[in-house]
């Protein structure tokens, strides 16, 4: 069975319109629960994915995790959020 990662809403979060640095960063606040599978994670905390780069490694040791996000109209490609804001279900 594959882990499913649930982010609740009014959770703080980082969203990146692009890669690389310096990408378009902002803060936001999560209005609904979201639910990512494994294959979504693109920063992993615990050293399984992302930390290839010196920006990958810096924000996982801080205790973040990556999500690659689905199109939204915000034009936000990816997601930080912290792991004490990440359920594991």
């Amino acid at each position: 069975m594959k882990k499913i990662f649930r982010v609740p809403a009014g959770s703080p979060a980082r969203v990146f319109k692009g890669f690389g640095l310096p990408a378009a960063m902002e803060s936001v606040v999560t209005n609904k629960d979201a639910d990512y599978s494994e294959r979504d994670v693109i920063l992993d905390p615990s050293g399984i994915k992302g930390w290839r780069t010196p920006e990958g490694r810096t924000w996982a040791k801080q205790g973040y995790f990556g999500f690659r996000l689905p199109k939204n109209s915000r034009g936000a490609r990816w997601m930080m959020v912290h792991q004490m804001c990440v359920e594991g279900i």
